[in-house]
Protein backbone atom coordinates (compact mmCIF):
# COMPACT_ATOMS: atom_id res chain seq x y z
CA UNK A 1 0.00 0.00 0.00
CA UNK A 2 2.93 2.53 1.21
CA UNK A 3 4.98 1.84 -1.94
CA UNK A 4 1.77 1.78 -4.13
CA UNK A 5 1.23 5.47 -2.81
CA UNK A 6 4.50 6.43 -3.39
CA UNK A 7 4.64 5.67 -6.76
CA UNK A 8 1.58 7.12 -7.91
CA UNK A 9 2.36 10.08 -5.70
CA UNK A 10 5.77 10.13 -7.54
CA UNK A 11 7.95 10.22 -4.16
CA UNK A 12 8.70 6.53 -5.25
CA UNK A 13 9.64 5.74 -9.24
CA UNK A 14 8.96 2.81 -10.33
CA UNK A 15 11.78 1.17 -13.02
CA UNK A 16 11.33 -2.19 -13.74
CA UNK A 17 12.30 -5.51 -12.77
CA UNK A 18 15.63 -6.99 -12.09
CA UNK A 19 16.40 -9.66 -14.79
CA UNK A 20 19.54 -10.82 -12.51
CA UNK A 21 17.86 -11.97 -9.47
CA UNK A 22 19.52 -14.68 -7.89
CA UNK A 23 17.06 -17.32 -6.11
CA UNK A 24 19.67 -18.63 -4.12
CA UNK A 25 19.89 -15.24 -2.48
CA UNK A 26 16.05 -14.76 -2.33
CA UNK A 27 15.90 -17.78 -0.16
CA UNK A 28 19.15 -17.04 2.01
CA UNK A 29 17.45 -13.72 2.65
CA UNK A 30 14.26 -15.21 3.67
CA UNK A 31 15.60 -17.54 6.35
CA UNK A 32 17.72 -14.44 7.75
CA UNK A 33 14.69 -12.33 8.10
CA UNK A 34 12.46 -14.89 9.53
CA UNK A 35 15.04 -15.37 11.99
CA UNK A 36 15.82 -11.81 13.08
CA UNK A 37 11.74 -10.87 12.94
CA UNK A 38 11.38 -14.01 15.04
CA UNK A 39 13.99 -12.88 17.76
CA UNK A 40 12.91 -9.22 18.09
CA UNK A 41 9.48 -10.63 18.42
CA UNK A 42 10.21 -13.32 21.07
CA UNK A 43 11.84 -10.72 22.72
CA UNK A 44 9.93 -7.91 22.93
CA UNK A 45 6.56 -9.64 22.83
CA UNK A 46 6.45 -12.96 23.42
CA UNK A 47 8.76 -12.70 26.81
CA UNK A 48 8.77 -8.98 28.09
CA UNK A 49 5.19 -8.17 26.52
CA UNK A 50 3.39 -11.08 28.17
CA UNK A 51 6.00 -10.84 31.28
CA UNK A 52 5.11 -7.29 32.06
CA UNK A 53 1.32 -8.13 32.12
CA UNK A 54 1.59 -10.36 34.81
CA UNK A 55 2.63 -7.61 37.11
CA UNK A 56 1.32 -4.05 35.31
CA UNK A 57 -1.14 -2.69 33.59
CA UNK A 58 -1.19 -4.11 29.86
CA UNK A 59 -0.78 -0.66 28.15
CA UNK A 60 1.93 -0.14 30.57
CA UNK A 61 3.51 -3.57 29.39
CA UNK A 62 2.71 -2.82 25.89
CA UNK A 63 4.28 0.93 26.05
CA UNK A 64 7.56 -0.70 28.05
CA UNK A 65 7.92 -3.82 25.61
CA UNK A 66 7.47 -1.19 22.69
CA UNK A 67 10.54 0.66 23.71
CA UNK A 68 12.51 -2.18 23.86
CA UNK A 69 11.78 -2.93 20.51
CA UNK A 70 12.40 0.86 19.84
CA UNK A 71 15.96 1.31 20.76
CA UNK A 72 17.66 -0.68 19.04
CA UNK A 73 16.73 0.63 15.92
CA UNK A 74 17.56 3.85 17.43
CA UNK A 75 21.34 4.08 15.80
CA UNK A 76 20.52 4.54 12.42
CA UNK A 77 17.43 6.67 12.56
CA UNK A 78 19.62 8.67 14.87
CA UNK A 79 22.09 9.60 11.99
CA UNK A 80 19.07 11.02 9.61
CA UNK A 81 17.50 14.74 10.50
CA UNK A 82 14.97 15.93 13.16
CA UNK A 83 12.28 15.01 11.24
CA UNK A 84 12.86 11.31 9.93
CA UNK A 85 13.98 11.00 13.54
CA UNK A 86 10.81 12.16 14.93
CA UNK A 87 8.59 10.14 12.37
CA UNK A 88 10.94 7.16 12.50
CA UNK A 89 10.29 6.79 16.24
CA UNK A 90 6.48 7.43 15.81
CA UNK A 91 6.30 4.74 13.04
CA UNK A 92 8.56 2.69 14.85
CA UNK A 93 6.05 2.70 18.21
CA UNK A 94 3.18 2.36 15.97
CA UNK A 95 3.97 -0.74 14.22
CA UNK A 96 4.99 -2.28 17.66
CA UNK A 97 1.75 -1.49 19.18
CA UNK A 98 0.42 -3.11 15.50
CA UNK A 99 2.12 -6.24 16.92
CA UNK A 100 1.36 -5.69 20.74
CA UNK A 101 -2.23 -5.86 19.72
CA UNK A 102 -2.31 -8.76 17.23
CA UNK A 103 -1.06 -11.10 19.94
CA UNK A 104 -2.82 -9.51 22.62
CA UNK A 105 -5.82 -10.03 20.66
CA UNK A 106 -5.00 -13.63 19.02
CA UNK A 107 -3.16 -14.83 21.48
CA UNK A 108 -0.39 -15.74 18.51
CA UNK A 109 2.96 -14.79 18.36
CA UNK A 110 3.78 -16.00 15.91
CA UNK A 111 1.66 -13.98 13.29
CA UNK A 112 3.41 -10.72 14.74
CA UNK A 113 6.86 -12.75 13.97
CA UNK A 114 5.62 -13.65 9.97
CA UNK A 115 4.68 -10.23 9.20
CA UNK A 116 7.91 -8.51 11.03
CA UNK A 117 9.74 -11.26 8.51
CA UNK A 118 7.98 -10.60 5.58
CA UNK A 119 7.83 -6.54 6.24
CA UNK A 120 11.42 -7.28 6.58
CA UNK A 121 11.98 -9.35 3.71
CA UNK A 122 9.68 -7.51 0.90
CA UNK A 123 11.20 -3.68 1.82
CA UNK A 124 14.79 -4.91 1.70
CA UNK A 125 14.61 -8.29 -1.16
CA UNK A 126 11.99 -8.20 -2.72
CA UNK A 127 11.83 -4.22 -2.98
CA UNK A 128 15.39 -3.61 -2.99
CA UNK A 129 14.90 -0.15 -0.90
CA UNK A 130 16.72 0.85 3.02
CA UNK A 131 15.31 -1.07 5.87
CA UNK A 132 15.66 0.73 8.93
CA UNK A 133 18.36 2.83 7.27
CA UNK A 134 20.14 0.17 6.19
CA UNK A 135 20.44 0.36 2.29
CA UNK A 136 19.80 -2.97 0.46
CA UNK A 137 22.55 -5.00 -0.83
CA UNK A 138 20.67 -6.14 -3.77
CA UNK A 139 18.51 -4.35 -6.57
CA UNK A 140 15.71 -6.58 -5.22
CA UNK A 141 13.26 -8.35 -7.70
CA UNK A 142 11.28 -4.79 -8.42
CA UNK A 143 13.34 -1.92 -9.41
CA UNK A 144 12.59 1.59 -7.21
CA UNK A 145 14.55 4.76 -7.03
CA UNK A 146 13.72 7.87 -5.14
CA UNK A 147 14.93 10.92 -6.36
CA UNK A 148 14.06 14.10 -3.91
CA UNK A 149 14.57 13.24 -0.42
CA UNK A 150 10.99 14.11 1.86
CA UNK A 151 8.86 12.98 4.74
CA UNK A 152 6.76 11.14 2.16
CA UNK A 153 9.69 8.53 1.37
CA UNK A 154 11.73 9.17 4.31
CA UNK A 155 14.86 10.28 2.90
CA UNK A 156 17.96 8.13 3.98
CA UNK A 157 15.90 6.11 6.68
CA UNK A 158 13.49 4.73 4.05
CA UNK A 159 9.84 4.69 4.13
CA UNK A 160 9.80 3.62 7.74
CA UNK A 161 10.75 7.21 8.33
CA UNK A 162 7.41 8.20 5.83
CA UNK A 163 4.40 10.33 6.92
CA UNK A 164 2.57 8.52 4.75
CA UNK A 165 3.57 5.29 6.81
CA UNK A 166 2.42 7.29 9.56
CA UNK A 167 -0.95 7.48 8.15
CA UNK A 168 -1.35 3.89 7.27
CA UNK A 169 0.12 2.44 10.18
CA UNK A 170 -1.95 4.92 12.49
CA UNK A 171 -5.04 3.91 10.94
CA UNK A 172 -4.46 0.01 10.94
CA UNK A 173 -3.78 0.56 14.62
CA UNK A 174 -6.88 2.05 14.78
CA UNK A 175 -9.08 -0.39 13.00
CA UNK A 176 -7.36 -3.04 14.62
CA UNK A 177 -8.39 -1.77 18.33
CA UNK A 178 -11.98 -0.59 17.35
CA UNK A 179 -12.06 -4.37 16.09
CA UNK A 180 -10.36 -5.76 19.34
CA UNK A 181 -12.79 -4.19 21.44
CA UNK A 182 -15.99 -4.28 19.61
CA UNK A 183 -15.49 -8.28 19.55
CA UNK A 184 -15.20 -9.15 15.73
Amino acid sequence: LIIGMGCISKFITFDGFNANVSIKTLLLWIVAFAIQGAREEIMCRGFLLNSLKRKISTPMAVLVSSTAFVVPHLSKLLEAEFVYIVIGIINLYLISFIFSVLVLWKSNLWMACGLHSIWNYILYTIMGLSLSGSESVSKGIFLFHIEDTNILNGAEYGIEASIVTTVILGTVLFAMIKRWKGGA
